[in-house]
């Protein structure tokens, strides 16, 4: 389980607006409410630490047009480490975005 965030957000460092949370599922059948995540490829970072480095680390992405890769959709956040840790300091946020390749 995770949240999701627009890209909107995120540039505009506006990371407390979340657009709401998602989960994996086994279901193939899906309600109307619900939506995929593509299975195109995928930008992936880690952050260890406490969340409010998580900016820096979306800066990081930012350079993706110099690679002639484009960041698109929403950027999904797990963490990966929620019932094993006891310091937050130790917490490990992976985050997904979807990268296009601009022609």
């Amino acid at each position: 389980m995770g949240s999701f965030i627009s890209l909107d957000n995120v540039y505009k460092t506006n990371f407390y607006r979340y657009e709401g949370l998602y989960t994996t599922t086994l279901n193939a059948k899906m309600s109307s409410d619900c939506f995929t995540k593509s299975g195109r490829k995928y930008l992936c970072r880690y952050q260890k630490g406490t969340w409010d480095r998580l900016p820096v680390l979306y800066q990081k992405c930012w350079i993706m047009p110099e690679n002639n890769l484009q960041l698109n959709g929403y950027a999904y956040e797990a963490g990966l480490n929620d019932f094993v840790i006891s310091d937050e300091e130790d917490y490990i946020t992976k985050i997904m975005i979807k990268i296009d390749e601009i022609s």
